[in-house]
């Protein structure tokens, strides 16, 4: 009797060691391996719509690879210095918006940028958008990719070799950036250059205000000047597609957060009227962090201007009722919008962290590129108040022909059939206008500039415009 209740007890121990085991099954994060899909819009751990790829429906013959998720940065940081060690330090908003951490290599070559997509997706990253072998003439290459948690941009400039790497919070990333698989032309593309009113002192109001009314009578807008702008500027585009049709902006660029190129859009969006008489599908910018802005004299100012725009970037609806959705800009970047393709050329990462002299020298540098009927091709510049070192490390410096600092592209990049001016015609950077060579200049500011460096530009274009100005693409 006591030998069959020892074994009945050792039985029961047995069974319940088993059941343990069973229950103590490792609990491993994982997603499944995907591959570039249609894009659809899916609901992030934060609760917002972000850009996703379709994942294939798994199937008893495709057996799902599963790879652990990356949620930190230090396992980002063991990918990128497998084999170099880099430069880190911080751009970006990191009071009012996404922080970012970047990562430079100057040594890095193609098999570097390649390998480095690789390594990403191989844990567990996708790519969103590349702007292809060729990008910005083949000497700017440019990747997003994306997981659960992070968002991930490579740049890598052929001339100076160097390989930029921005990791930043899951944020939005635009279906613009992605190219069409139809090429369109436009018809009667415009580009509008209007006078603003003057202020309330009565003086001319200086700031820039570019608009491109594409042939399928949408809008691209860059920049927007002072708040006082904000009603001429609605009605302006309410004119422009006529009574009863609503203002469609697909893409709203700024250079930098200065108020005489921002403000506008705060006029309007604090406008309850305004806002709701134009639809804006994204907003596109990137604005330096609290050390940069520090830079600056009026330090507490610029804060308060960043803040004063993100504060009301949420009332701005898409033409699907949506909110406007942000979008950060990062060097090499292009987005199709139509007939028109963006370019980002540089932005302010390419001054960070040493090479920042002042809050104008934040500016994203922009080509844009029409494409008419025949395809014929109609380029425009547009670098807001960028200064010496922005146009430094576009072109390069040379003294007694001997480089300096090797700029990042080339003269067939950097020549453009319009040019709007520096800083409104303050800046007089000669060097780099006899550098570029516009056919015409459009001046942001009520007169025609005659310091040196505008003198050169005056008596060497083939023309110049003052606001307001309208020029039909292509011109002629």
């Amino acid at each position: 009797m006591k030998k069959t209740t020892t074994f009945i007890f050792a039985l029961l121990v047995l069974l319940l060691c088993l059941a343990s085991c069973a229950l103590e099954v490792p609990v491993v994060d994982t997603l499944p391996d995907t591959e570039s899909g249609s894009v659809r819009n899916d609901a992030g751990s934060d609760g917002k719509d972000h850009q996703a790829t379709e994942t294939p429906a798994e199937t008893d013959n495709e057996p799902v690879v599963e790879r652990v998720v990356i949620r930190d940065m230090a396992t980002i940081k063991e990918i990128y210095s497998k084999t170099k060690t880099p430069t880190e330090f911080t751009v970006g908003e990191d009071v009012y918006d996404l922080d970012c951490t970047a990562f430079l290599y100057s040594d890095a070559n193609q098999s570097d940028f390649d390998r480095f997509l690789s390594d990403m997706r191989e844990n567990g990253f996708t790519v969103h958008a590349t702007n292809g072998e060729n990008g910005i003439n083949g000497l700017c290459r440019q990747a997003t990719l994306y997981n659960d948690y992070f968002t991930v941009n490579v740049t890598r400039y052929s001339k100076t070799s160097e390989l930029y790497i921005t990791v930043e919070a899951r944020r939005e990333l635009s279906p613009l950036q992605i190219k069409p698989t139809t090429q369109y032309y436009g018809t009667h593309t415009v580009f509008h250059n209007p006078k603003h009113p003057n202020t309330p002192s009565g003086k001319y109001a200086f700031g820039e205000l570019d608009i491109f009314q594409l042939s399928n009578n949408h809008f691209v807008v860059v920049d927007g000047a002072q708040e006082y702008s904000s009603q001429m500027f609605v009605e302006y585009l309410e004119n422009l597609v006529g009574t009863g049709n609503t203002p469609i902006i697909d893409a709203w660029f700024f250079t930098h957060a200065h108020p005489d190129h921002i403000y506008c859009c705060w006029g309007v969006g604090r406008d309850a009227n305004l806002v709701g008489r134009i639809k804006v599908n994204g907003f596109y910018y990137t604005f330096p962090n609290d050390k940069g802005v520090r830079r600056e004299s009026d330090y507490e100012g610029l804060l308060g201007q960043i803040a004063n725009l993100n504060s009301v970037l949420g009332n701005f609806r898409t033409v699907d009722g949506k909110v406007t959705p942000k979008y950060k800009l990062h060097a090499g970047m292009t987005f199709y919008i139509h007939e028109l393709k963006a370019e980002i050329l540089m932005t302010q990462d390419q001054l960070m962290p040493e090479e920042y002299k002042s809050f104008n020298d934040s500016s994203t540098s922009f080509k844009f590129t029409v494409y008419s009927t025949g395809n014929v091709q109609t380029t425009f510049l547009i670098m807001g108040d960028a200064n010496t070192p922005v146009c430094e490390k576009l072109m390069g410096k040379k003294v007694l022909g001997i480089d300096l600092v090797v700029g990042k592209y080339d003269y067939a990049t950097l020549h453009t059939n319009f040019f709007t001016s520096l800083h409104h015609g303050s800046n007089n950077c000669e060097d780099f206008f006899k550098f570029i060579k516009p056919d015409y200049l459009i001046y942001t500011a009520p007169e025609k500039k005659t310091s040196s460096g505008y003198k050169w530009l005056n008596e060497n274009c083939k023309g110049y415009f003052l606001a307001p100005s309208v020029i039909n693409i292509p011109y002629s």
